[in-house]
């Protein structure tokens, strides 16, 4: 396993989708939950290093999305499907990446 400043790997990632078939017209209503767990980059990860790199990823906080869609027969072959994405329409973190530091491969 090599040295690696590029990023924190995340606790916990998951995906849930639901489909509920309604009973009228054909109609399928999805649900799909989106969580990416928080991430922490620890001195003890690399005890080399005597401070964080990047004070600002040392810690990404969890994030959660939302999606809904709901799919209708519109004709025999064919479906029409609307839906939103990240229904509460929060952004997830933004992390820097190396080539936006200033950082090359040659500087780690």
């Amino acid at each position: 396993m090599g040295f690696d400043l590029q990023c924190t790997v995340p606790h916990w990632r998951h995906v849930l989708n639901e489909t509920w078939s309604l009973p009228w017209f054909g109609l399928d209503f999805t649900a799909r939950w989106r969580l990416i767990g928080p991430s922490r980059w620890t001195l003890e990860q690399d005890p080399q290093l005597n401070a964080v790199f990047y004070t600002s990823t040392a810690h990404i906080r969890a994030t959660t999305t939302v999606d809904l869609s709901l799919s209708a027969p519109v004709m025999s072959n064919v479906d029409l499907r609307v839906g939103v994405n990240n229904l509460a329409d929060k952004n997830p973190p933004l992390i820097p990446e190396r080539q936006l530091l200033g950082l090359s491969e040659q500087h780690l």
